[in-house]
């Protein structure tokens, strides 16, 4: 069993060179055949190789025209998403701040990153001035069967030797627990992170031997994130910097644009208000809706008559009208 799990951890890194443990010789052999400073064109070139060389071994011996074509605009397809997932940390917050790879790369050091997917595996291909600087490979432990992180590290190190640094934390109990293991040969690093209890992951980076190793020490900016409001913030911070690729769901649903308000009353035991408007806001200064709280719908009648719609006095129109008058506002609940 321990054995499977072994080859498991390795294979997680040669994944990376599109080779299998057997094959490999040295921390630096993961890396397929790319070199620390490669550029973003050289890395799209070496996973589009890898691409059409799993599309010939798929396709090896097989007669069907129709499955060959398949397989063809499958590889193609692949290609092309790890193309449209180049991304740059210009400044603006991305979410991977609070993600597994969140201490790897932060904004504002000409970083950026390509991401291939492979099945259930994930790497980060991470760039420094548009030169290969790391790649992050984390995985969930449930594919490990819930390995430890001591038996993860101890596997590596079959593959590898003994590591040259560990490091551990203690509990309020003293009790040490490992979160860190460091592998190196002549030009390539591995670092090993235990990820386990936050993200329930643990996360393998290959950075370049020759240079010092980056790691972003996020606690100072958790702190200021959780004084600026937290996880909402940064959320809020990454959608504001993201433009609007697919537009307002509401608005495609029903074909106008529409402002959407959800009010929670306190006094009403937590019953919930939704204000839908035209293309005025139900926030305009000159606009404000009554709270309506939820009615229950008799069990006889038309659909109609278990609703009830109201408005300000300072409109125009009754309380059971369309909706069609000034600024068209229509209370839904």
């Amino acid at each position: 069993m321990k054995t499977r799990l072994t080859t498991s951890i390795v294979a997680l890194l040669f994944v990376l060179a599109g080779a299998t443990a057997a094959h490999a010789q040295s921390l630096s052999d993961t890396l397929g055949g790319l070199s620390w400073g490669a550029s973003v064109d050289e890395v799209l070139a070496q996973q589009r190789r890898m691409f059409t060389d799993q599309f010939r071994e798929r396709t090896r011996g097989v007669r069907d025209p129709a499955r060959v074509d398949s397989e063809r605009r499958a590889a193609d397809a692949r290609y092309q998403e790890v193309v449209a997932s180049l991304e740059s940390f210009d400044g603006a917050l991305t979410g991977y701040e609070v993600g597994v790879i969140g201490n790897e790369l932060t904004t504002g050091q000409d970083l950026s990153m390509v991401t291939v997917r492979d099945g259930e595996s994930i790497r980060y291909y991470i760039f420094r001035s548009g030169r290969l600087a790391k790649v992050a490979v984390p995985t969930d432990i449930a594919r490990l069967d819930f390995l430890s992180f001591d038996d993860f590290v101890d596997g590596l190190r079959r593959q590898f030797g003994r590591p040259d640094s560990t490091e551990d934390v203690r509990d309020e109990w003293e009790v040490p627990t490992m979160v860190r293991a460091v592998w190196t040969d002549r030009r390539t690093r591995l670092r090993v992170e235990n990820r386990r209890d936050v993200y329930n992951s643990y996360v393998l980076v290959l950075t370049d031997a020759t240079q010092p190793d980056f790691v972003f020490d996020t606690s100072a900016r958790a702190a200021a994130d959780r004084g600026a409001g937290g996880l909402d913030a940064i959320m809020r911070g990454v959608e504001a910097s993201r433009p609007a690729a697919t537009g307002n769901v509401v608005d495609r649903i029903i074909g106008q644009q529409t402002d959407v308000q959800v009010r929670l009353r306190s006094d009403q035991g937590g019953q919930a208000v939704v204000s839908r408007t035209g293309t005025a806001s139900a926030m305009d200064d000159n606009d404000t809706f009554e709270d309506v709280p939820l009615l229950e719908r008799s069990g006889s009648g038309s659909s109609g008559g278990s609703r009830s719609r109201t408005r300000d006095s300072g409109r125009s129109g009754s309380g059971s009208g369309s909706g069609s008058g000034s600024g068209g506002g229509v209370t839904i609940f």
